[in-house]
């Protein structure tokens, strides 16, 4: 090589040192980075002492070059040796100690040199021959280092790899080649490439956030620095070993564990260190106090064995479980919370009457668990699906203006913030209340959360949105995601008994509907019909020129007409809603016959003892057992007159109701008919006896004998 091509490999080099030692001096804080810039300004200093022998001609030149030279060489090494430790062993740390120790040899290779004989040429083969040796000393040692990991690095960077161990590898081989008394020409300027090699492999791997060193985890520093505390004791139960874990978490030194027995350490858990004493195997959870703070630990006992299988010793785990049993205690006391929130939605839902009571109601159960100043639920309105386009009205609030539920008192489905609903199927959440797709009305609130949850309900295979929950924070922080959670399946709660309740209100509804129409045939319709057939009759008789009996023809349109409007002031009369539990047997029957019976021209007479001394299960059956027998009464027997008794005795109560209609036989009896069955059967339920005496055109007697008992408020108080 000329001395021009050895000045541009020279300059090159030099460029590369600067370069690694300006990235090495940014990244110094990253593991092995400070290892990297001794390094790369070790190289420096060699290439620019090289560069400079071309220019100097003198020997005393030549041998500061050369002692220099000789530094550079070693302190490359050492800092190739230190990065090797700190990239491989986990926790590793270099201090000045250590580089003291390293620095033994370099500093006596110099005084060595430097000696006032040191033109001696023995004296500077063994100063050249000791330096060589240290410096294949660390590299032997590097390449050691390297070498249990190298497996798992390849497998997973193989170029990268290679790419770091390359220049340690071609330092060994040369300085092996070296000891062995080569002297080719290259072999010097091969050593400083390989340095120069090991600091762009160093730094390319060492600076990148994937660094191998992570992937390599040594044992000792493992069991070490591990986050579980763990003890080791003898058959004594004397301590002989621990790890750092234990000591911080029972803030003692480490001298001051060793050799202790465990019940002196343990002095605040004597019961725990006697369960120690027996050398079996336990786990069990505890709670100790530690620098004023309680801890909750999970303690794991286990019996070491020698290699004949006899026991030599025991050891201890401490796994510090507080975190973890905090967030399991948060969320069971959250669960709980759910449990009594669904509890007290599910009972609004059975107590109240409306959609809108019941959605008040949780309105006020929800807006402190879930810090929220606003909330309001928009409900699908039936009504909408006649002009085949769904709107929802808003059906519970809290929060708005006035002004404001007047502009929300109704939203179509074509609303921004319902397509949304209705395409994602699931919750929105935002910050910025200023969007287009809140109303608004919304948006005047200056909220600083918004959540929106669609109260979705199975329809067979589809789901359909049947509302909405909407709630509002007017301060940060925003809506969580376990809050999300909850408010996610309380909506579902909510939406199952909103439509439960739908269901249940058309099915009574159809039912209702369907005794309204059995009740109009048998009854109103009838007597309507005989109206029209004894009309017709008439006019046929009279058109055919045939004697007709007007009176009699008139009486009987009358008495049919009459009956008609007995019968539909008794069904527009049970239309009503009848409250027993507010107004009590006595009034709901007077009550009854006078917007009955006292409008239908039958004289009623009715005597009862007040205050009546029973429960509310009892006044129901005689209500509805009175209610049966004047139905009849009015319907069949054709009566002027109706007594209805109600008595009370020590231990008996009777009801008893007399009329002056047309009776009916003892076989008639027998049959049944008539509302007698139903009387029959509530009689049956009570306990209670039942006397029905009737002849043929002298009226009916039905008396009812039932065993008092106690009210149910006297029951209570008693």
């Amino acid at each position: 090589m000329s001395d021009i091509q050895l000045t541009v490999y020279l300059v090159i080099n030099i460029f590369v040192a600067a370069y690694i030692v300006v990235i090495a001096f940014l990244n110094q804080k990253s593991k092995g980075g400070k290892s990297i810039l001794i390094l790369s300004l070790a190289i420096l200093f060699c290439y620019i002492i090289y560069l400079k022998n071309f220019s100097s001609t003198s020997d005393h030149i030549n041998r500061i070059n050369i002692a220099l030279l000789y530094l550079g060489m070693t302190l490359a090494a050492t800092a190739i040796f230190t990065f090797s430790l700190e990239y491989t062993l986990n926790g590793y740390q270099v201090i000045l100690y250590k580089i003291l120790l390293l620095s033994i040899v370099p500093v006596l290779t110099q005084i060595l040199f430097w000696m006032p004989e040191g033109t001696d040429l023995t004296r500077s083969i063994f100063i050249e021959r000791l330096n060589i040796l240290y410096r294949f000393s660390l590299f032997t040692a590097t390449m050691w280092l390297f070498f249990r990991p190298t497996k798992l690095w390849l497998s997973l960077y193989k170029i990268r790899t290679i790419f770091l161990i390359a220049g340690p590898f071609i330092a060994f081989i040369t300085h092996v080649i070296l000891l062995l008394d080569f002297n080719w020409s290259f072999l010097g300027h091969l050593s400083l490439a390989s340095l120069n090699l090991s600091a762009i492999g160093f730094a390319y791997n060492a600076f990148r956030r994937d660094s191998l060193a992570e992937m390599f985890v040594n044992r000792a520093g493992v069991v070490e620095n591990m986050g579980d505390g763990w003890i080791v004791l003898d058959m004594k139960q004397i301590i002989i070993d621990s790890n750092l874990a234990t000591i911080q978490l029972f803030d003692l030194a480490r001298e001051g564990l060793y050799g202790k027995p465990i019940a002196s350490v343990l002095n605040n858990l004597p019961n725990l260190a006697y369960m120690f004493k027996g050398n079996r195997e336990i786990e069990i959870d505890r709670t100790i106090k530690v620098k004023d703070k309680y801890r909750y630990l999970n303690i794991r006992s286990s019996i070491l064995h020698d290699k004949a299988n006899n026991p030599v010793g025991q050891l201890i785990i401490w796994r510090d479980i507080t975190d973890r049993k905090r967030v399991e205690d948060a969320r069971q006391q959250a669960r709980d919370e759910m449990f009594v929130l669904l509890n007290a939605i599910s009972s609004s839902a059975s107590q109240t009457t409306s959609v809108t009571d019941f959605l008040t109601d949780v309105i006020y159960q929800i807006i402190y668990p879930f810090r929220s100043q606003i909330i309001f639920f928009f409900i699908l309105d039936d009504r909408s699906k006649e002009v085949n386009e769904d709107a929802y009205y808003l059906a519970a609030h809290l929060g708005f203006s006035k002004e404001g539920i007047k502009k929300l008192n109704m939203i179509s489905n074509s609303f921004p913030m319902f397509m949304r609903l209705n395409e994602n199927r699931q919750y929105i959440l935002l910050e910025n209340t200023e969007e287009t797709t809140i109303p608004e009305p919304m948006q005047e609130l200056n909220m600083a959360s918004f959540l929106a949850i669609p109260l979705i309900i199975q329809g067979g295979e589809d789901k359909k949105i049947i509302g909405g929950l909407f709630l509002g924070r007017k301060e940060k922080p925003i809506y969580q995601q376990d809050e999300i959670v909850r408010l996610t399946i309380l909506a579902d709660h909510i939406a199952t008994l909103v439509d439960s309740d739908r269901r249940r209100k058309l099915a009574i509804s159809l039912i209702e509907r369907q005794r309204l129409m059995r009740d109009v045939h048998d009854s109103v319709s009838q007597k309507l019909y005989g109206l029209v057939t004894i009309t017709e009759a008439a006019q046929a008789t009279f058109e055919a020129g045939s004697e007709l009996d007007f009176e009699n023809v008139l009486s009987r349109i009358g008495e049919n007409a009459r009956q008609a409007v007995k019968e539909l002031r008794l069904f527009l009369f049970q239309m009503l809603p009848v409250d027993l539990e507010k107004e009590g047997l006595i009034a709901v029957l007077h009550h009854r016959l006078a917007a009955v019976e006292g409008r239908a021209d039958i004289k009623v007479r009715f005597l009862a003892d007040e205050p009546l001394q029973i429960s509310k299960r009892k006044e129901v059956a005689l209500y509805y057992i009175a209610q049966e027998a004047l139905n009849n009464v009015l319907r069949h027997a054709r009566a002027k007159s109706v007594s209805l008794i109600l008595k009370q005795g020590y231990k008996y109560v009777t009801l008893e109701i007399t009329d002056d209609g047309c009776g009916f036989d003892k076989d008639e009896l027998n049959l049944g008919g008539m509302g007698l069955n139903n009387i029959k059967e509530r009689v049956r339920q009570e306990n209670g006896k039942l006397k029905i005496l009737s002849q043929e055109d002298k009226g009916t007697i039905i008396k009812v004998t039932m065993e008092k008992d106690l009210p149910d408020k006297l029951r209570k108080s008693s």
